[in-house]
């Protein structure tokens, strides 16, 4: 019974987010969208699987981009942060973190439950 609480909390706690990242992804400057996945930054064939992918994993991009200026280093984006507005980095540093955690949590429930089902088969 906890797990089924456990995992109905957790899952309720990532769509929620999930949610939440989707309705601030309307909200964002178009200049620091285009900015981040422009050609200067990705080859083509990175552009077109970036378009063709989920709007979540284009988000967390964006969202580590904007939260840990340090993380676009490689691709020559420390500086996009400034084009990001200051909710989105202050929602960046919170949401990411939290999801993170949330996603972890929900991985090691399922983990322990199928390690609790598989001995009790034994």
């Amino acid at each position: 019974m906890a797990f089924a609480i456990g995992f109905a909390c957790l899952t309720g706690a990532l769509l929620l987010l999930s949610l939440a990242i989707a309705i601030a992804w309307r909200f964002l400057p178009p200049t620091f969208v285009r900015h981040c996945f422009g050609a200067d930054y990705f080859t083509t064939y990175e552009l077109d699987y970036i378009a063709r992918s989920n709007r979540l994993v284009r988000m967390a991009a964006l969202m580590r981009v904007a939260a840990f200026p340090a993380s676009g280093k490689r691709r020559g984006l420390e500086t996009a942060w400034r084009l990001a507005p200051p909710w989105f980095i202050w929602f960046s540093r919170i949401v990411l973190p939290l999801y993170l955690v949330l996603f972890a949590a929900l991985l090691l429930l399922i983990i322990t439950l199928l390690l609790m089902l598989d001995g009790r088969q034994g």
